[in-house]
Order: C-alpha cells, then sequence, then structure tokens
C-alpha cells in the first residue's frame, strides 16, 4: 500500500530533478523561472476563470496563467500546474499510473508538489521555526504555506490561523482530530494581533508562539504550537 510518506518521498524526488534542469541550486524558487528554464510556454489570459491552466501543444507543456497582483498567488498557481504536469513521473517512481488518479487524488499530488515546489525538503531546515525568517529566505511561498509546511516535521505540531480575531483553519500532524485551542495560545494570539508583534507562551509542556501578518485591509495572524504528545 502507498502511504503519505510514499508520496511525499516520490515529490521531493521529482522536484529535485526539476530544479536540477532548471539550474535553480538556492531559494526562492521562482516557478514562472522554472517553466522558462524548461522552455515550457507561458500565455497570460486575463479572461480565464482560473488562477492558472495547463495544456499540452504540440508535446510540449504550455501554461495558462491569468495575471495576479499578489506575487504568491500567481507563484503557487504556477508551482501547481507544474505539479500537474509532474504526475507521471512521480507516479512513474511509484509504480502507479498516473491515469487512473481520481481527479481528487491528481488534486492533492498537485497541491503536495507545489508545496515542495517552492518549500524544497532539502532546503527546509529541520529547525528553523522563525516564520519571518522563512519567508525572507522562500520569499515566493506565502506566510500561510510556509506554516503549514511544518506539519511534515517529526516534532508534534499545531498549526493555527486568525483572520481578523477569528480562527478560521487549524490543524496537527499528531492526532486525526486536532485538539481544541488551550487559554494560552489565545492569549499568544491576541498579544501579537494587538500589539502587530511576535509573540509567545511557554508552558510545562509545550509552547506557543505566533506572529502578527498584518497589511492594509486585513489582519491575520499565524500560530505555530509544539506539544509533548505520547
Amino acid at each position: 500500500m502507498t502511504t503519505r510518506e510514499d508520496w511525499c518521498a516520490a515529490c521531493d524526488g521529482v522536484v529535485a530533478k526539476l530544479l536540477d534542469a532548471a539550474g535553480i541550486t538556492a531559494p526562492p524558487v521562482d516557478a514562472l523561472l522554472i517553466a522558462q528554464r524548461l522552455e515550457w510556454p507561458v500565455v497570460w489570459d486575463r479572461g480565464q476563470a482560473g488562477r492558472a491552466r495547463i495544456h499540452h501543444l504540440d508535446g510540449r507543456p504550455t501554461l495558462f496563467v491569468s495575471p495576479e497582483h499578489r506575487p504568491e498567488r500567481l507563484q503557487w498557481a504556477v508551482a501547481h500546474e507544474i505539479g500537474e504536469a509532474s504526475a507521471w513521473p512521480v507516479c512513474r517512481d511509484l509504480g502507479i499510473a498516473a491515469d487512473e488518479l481520481l481527479p481528487r487524488q491528481r488534486e492533492e499530488l498537485a497541491n503536495q508538489f507545489a508545496q515542495r515546489l517552492l518549500l524544497p525538503t532539502a532546503w527546509f531546515g529541520a529547525s528553523d521555526n522563525d516564520l519571518f525568517a522563512l519567508k525572507a529566505r522562500f520569499a515566493t511561498a506565502s506566510h500561510e504555506l510556509i506554516a503549514w509546511r511544518w506539519l511534515d516535521r517529526a516534532e508534534p505540531t499545531i498549526v493555527t490561523v486568525f483572520d481578523h480575531g477569528e480562527l478560521t483553519r487549524r490543524r496537527c500532524n499528531f492526532a486525526a482530530r486536532t485538539p481544541a485551542m488551550l487559554p494560552k495560545e489565545r492569549e499568544c494570539a491576541a498579544e501579537a494581533r494587538d500589539h502587530r508583534t511576535v509573540a509567545d507562551r511557554t508552558w510545562p509542556h509545550g509552547r506557543c508562539t505566533a506572529w502578527a501578518v498584518h497589511e492594509p485591509g486585513w489582519q491575520r495572524e499565524i500560530l505555530r504550537t509544539t506539544v509533548e504528545w505520547d
């Protein structure tokens, strides 16, 4: 049976080959530059419904991209379509027929690939937990995408996102059901939000850090909680 770890490892392998072929040796990873260096045509299409789509024209992947004012969204859209085009080599490495994937499975594969393309495992350190420092290094990835990448590590971790003071997303990597928020986590989020800063809370069996990712018209706080879990 093919596990999630198998899929992630296969994506990492194909990502490494793709970066090597594109001559990219350090972050940040520019998905548009990868397409250019692989000689995949990019067509800008303001009229299309989604941010990006891919078609094979004359046997070559061609990217149709809608202009996007947020660079990270554009990078994600292009990276996702590169993931779609890379489904075949990933499945080949796993001994699976790509054309037998369900639409949901193919979408999940493209998401996993895009995340690992913008945040390659070989460069995403096992000990770097400063969200702002990681954002400076991996500039093409959003703060939230970087935070979700923490869940791929072995350390029991919870990632929480607040938008305008409301909890919008919360996931963990150690249980089927993510634990409810602790009072110290809420205190940490409130301090980061109120002071527009980085806040930190510790307790005997855990630690929470919150980053205020604020911009005009939008207030977001991202929390990283690490816990001892038996």
